[in-house]
């Protein structure tokens, strides 16, 4: 069956280090319906980040087996994939 509820999508883009994770940590402590997506990406993580928090942390391989739907949005920075991951409650 497919979920056909709506809400409002929030992209908060910005360089390293501009302050998003601070943005967002900010609206969680707010805000009590609210989720947040992990990305997957191919990068290795850096300290302190923790899996599937962060982001979901997978390998090359992993990262070509999953299907994409119009949701998954793959972009390429640097050497690494990163894709926007679905949020399912």
């Amino acid at each position: 069956m497919q979920n056909t509820s709506t809400g409002t999508l929030y992209v908060f883009s910005a360089p390293s280090g501009a302050g998003k994770t601070t943005l967002v940590k900010a609206l969680l402590e707010q805000t009590i319906d609210i989720g947040v997506s992990v990305s997957h990406t191919t990068r290795a993580p850096r300290d302190g980040e923790v899996n599937g928090k962060d982001y979901n942390f997978v390998s090359q391989d992993t990262f070509k087996a999953v299907p994409y739907t119009p949701l998954t949005l793959p972009t390429r920075r640097r050497a690494y994939i990163y894709v926007v991951s679905v949020l399912r409650q």
